[in-house]
């Protein structure tokens, strides 16, 4: 299926919201521009652990408050942006692709390898396609303790409240 292309303006807007975030203290370990089959538009896709930490309306409502307050690129609408836990195997799946640069071709029957290694490009998970081009940033996901999820999402809100005054 051909996807369409994700823009530079895109990318470029991209990579300014993960510096925006990263200035409020949101660190997610994966942000990738995809591509979402079933609604056919472009999605800002983060996997965060922020996700298991405090749910997906918690993080979705900081976004569209600095947003608001004007401390996100105007360019990206937060009712594009797609949250996720890095527990979702979908995004385990994502993470093998994006990173690995190459994938194990498998004989089609039971998925398993068959030895040679084709280089990726891009692939679909679950209806969401993404690009090795358009991943925006990508860290290793480590498991944080409770306590340090906590400091960070202190630090997070006290930033918005910050810059909210």
């Amino acid at each position: 299926m051909d996807t369409p292309a994700v823009a530079e303006l895109q990318l470029k807007a991209g990579h300014e919201y993960v510096d925006a975030l990263a200035t409020l203290g949101f660190d997610p370990f994966l942000v990738t521009w995809a591509y979402d089959e079933v609604t056919e538009e472009q999605v800002l896709l983060i996997a965060t652990d922020f996700y298991d930490y405090k749910g997906p309306l918690a993080i979705t409502e900081k976004l569209f408050e600095a947003y608001n307050l004007s401390l996100t690129p105007r360019e990206i609408d937060p009712f594009h942006v797609r949250l996720h836990s890095g527990e979702q195997p979908f995004i385990q799946e994502l993470l093998r692709y994006a990173k690995g640069g190459w994938i194990q071709k498998s004989n089609g029957y039971n998925g398993s390898p068959i030895g040679d290694r084709i280089p990726f490009t891009g692939g679909s998970v679950g209806g969401i396609h993404v690009n090795r081009a358009w991943v925006i940033k990508m860290r290793p996901m480590k498991r944080r303790p409770v306590d340090s999820l906590m400091r960070n999402w202190k630090r997070f809100e006290k930033n918005l409240e910050r810059a909210a005054a």
